[in-house]
Formats: structure tokens, sequence, C-alpha cells
């Protein structure tokens, strides 16, 4: 499998939480760097690639559009959900090995746009409140 095909197995796998069929898309030393979301809050993921770039020294950069819902009873950051859904833009750096498996994935979001969501109900894309 070329890394394109990984990377876009490896997110639909995610967003259906299928960690068994995932590992085997997944190398010796995996690392995850969250610097954002902080995911464990988070319910109904949905991942859209918008762009994938390969990089001078193989990794792929993924560009993508993320939706998925807070809970109620939930908290992100101090924020409490009450079932807000929610649009993350985010940017994914990953690491292969020499077999092509995942070794690294290191994870950047808007958490302000995030914020904005949950307290303000603003929408992406739209004028702020």
């Amino acid at each position: 499998m070329d890394k394109v095909a990984t990377v876009r197995r490896f997110f639909d796998l995610c967003d259906r939480h299928d960690w068994d069929a995932m590992g085997e898309l997944i190398g010796e030393g995996y690392t995850w760097i969250d610097h954002t979301a902080e995911d464990d809050a988070w319910e109904d993921h949905h991942t859209e690639i918008d762009r994938l770039t390969e990089g001078t020294d193989g990794r792929l950069f993924v560009q993508m559009t993320r939706t998925a819902t807070l809970p109620s009873g939930n908290e992100w950051r101090g924020l409490h959900g009450n079932g807000q859904r929610v649009t993350r833009e985010a940017i994914d750096i990953i690491t292969f090995d020499e077999e092509g498996k995942i070794v690294g994935e290191e994870g950047y979001e808007d958490a302000l746009s995030i914020e904005r969501q949950i307290v303000e109900g603003w929408t992406p894309g739209t004028p702020g409140p």
C-alpha cells in the first residue's frame, strides 16, 4: 500500500475506532504528539482529507477538516459540552518507516476556532459574532 492510501485508511479506521485494524498500519515505536485537540473528550468523529503533500524527507503533510461532537457531561479545556458539533481544521505530519508503516503522527489544530464554536456557536467560514 502506498503512503497516501495508508494515510487515508488510517484516518478512516480512526474515525471508526477500529484500533485492531489500525495496528496493521502502525510501525514499531509509533509516537503521537497532539498539540491541540485532546481527542478523549470528543465523539462521533469524521475526517475529510483536503490535501496531502509529501515533504522532501518522505513525511506526508495532511490537511484535513474534522468534525466531532462534544457530548453533554464531557469537558474540553474547561469548556463543558452540550452536544455541540464542531468543525476543526487540522494538519497532521505523518512519518513512515522503511516498510511504509506509520511511526509518527504530529497534529496541529486551531484551538481558538474550536473554543469559539463551543462558547459562541460560531460557524467556521462565516464572520464572527
